[in-house]
Order: C-alpha cells, then sequence, then structure tokens
C-alpha cells in the first residue's frame, strides 16, 4: 500500500498529536506539572521509615505536595526534599512527620506549616520526627 506524501503527513501529525495527548493524560493522571510552582523545602530526619522520593506530603489530610529526592548524609540524619504547594510554605516552627499511609508499608509525610509570624528563610531546614 502507497501512501502519497499528504497521507503521510496525515498519519504524522496524528501519531504526533496522539503522544502529546496521551502524556498530557499522564501528567495529569500522576499529579504532576511540566511547570513547577512548587517550594523546595529541607527537612532533616534520624530515620525516614523506607519514605521514598514521590510519596505524597499532606497537609491536615490533604495533598499538598511529593517528596522530592532522600539523601542519607550520615547514620542518623537523611534529608529529605519536599517539593510543597507555595500556599503552605513553612514558618519558623514548621514541622514534618513520616507517617504510615496504609498496611502494605506505603508512606507519606504529615506536614504542618506553623502558625509563627516568621517564615522559614530561604536555605533554612526543618527538624523531622519519626514516629
Amino acid at each position: 500500500m502507497d501512501l502519497t506524501y499528504k497521507q503521510e503527513v496525515t498519519v504524522g501529525a496524528l501519531v504526533l498529536v496522539g503522544f502529546l495527548v496521551f502524556t498530557a493524560f499522564m501528567f495529569w493522571l500522576t499529579g504532576r506539572s511540566i511547570v513547577s510552582k512548587a517550594v523546595p523545602v529541607q527537612v532533616e530526619f534520624a530515620n525516614v521509615q523506607g519514605l521514598k522520593e514521590g510519596d505524597p506530603v499532606r497537609v491536615s489530610g490533604v495533598k499538598k505536595g511529593r517528596v522530592g529526592p532522600v539523601r542519607l548524609e550520615r547514620v542518623g540524619r537523611v534529608t529529605v526534599t519536599l517539593q510543597l504547594d507555595p500556599q503552605v510554605q513553612p514558618h519558623k516552627d514548621a514541622t514534618a512527620t513520616v507517617a504510615a499511609a496504609d498496611f502494605l508499608g506505603a508512606k507519606y509525610v504529615d506536614y504542618n506549616p506553623g502558625i509563627n509570624d516568621t517564615l522559614l528563610p530561604a536555605g533554612g531546614h526543618i527538624k523531622g520526627v519519626t514516629e
């Protein structure tokens, strides 16, 4: 079956549009964004109990971010980067706790942005709590 040039271009355009729609759907399905407006916040934990990159961050049970890179600095000190929604910026008294999401071992970060009038300075760290 020979295709004319116009048919080849049409097929190529349809394949490209299909790929773009599929990619946009996958971003929507996973809750990610192509343009990130997330605020990175560093949290120091003694033990993260299996927390991994991509796990949810919840504020009062509502998903407001994702766990970014998890780095072991040394034994007893793990630095976790949280990618937070801009409306829950951390104050000086902010806290973060690793909690179990279910009985299968899934984890999430229970984040409390705090109520202090002073925002956490750029590059500041939150002390994490492990249950």
